[in-house]
């Protein structure tokens, strides 16, 4: 596919067919991990890179109305009116 925009392939990429075991097994760890943090429904509510909620760390479900109510006051401290 990089061949076909004229663009020569990554470095990792020359090396797949001499250290295969190596990548499947990268890959396989990659696997295990995203399987892991969808099983824990894992996720984080993000607002110009402030967090606003991270199950990752709270272990919980935000309680009904927490998010919006940091929303507004991370948009009130930037000086943004949030749209209704």
């Amino acid at each position: 596919m990089l061949q076909a925009v004229g663009r020569p392939p990554f470095e990792f990429m020359v090396e797949v067919h001499t250290r295969i075991m190596y990548h499947i097994g990268a890959l396989y760890g990659l696997n295990v991990v995203a399987d892991c943090l969808k099983s824990i429904n894992a996720f984080e509510v993000v607002y110009n890179g402030q967090v606003l909620h991270s199950k990752l760390k709270s272990g919980d479900f935000p309680q009904p109305g927490q998010v919006s109510k940091q929303l507004m006051a991370a948009m009130a401290a930037e000086g943004k009116a949030p749209r209704r």
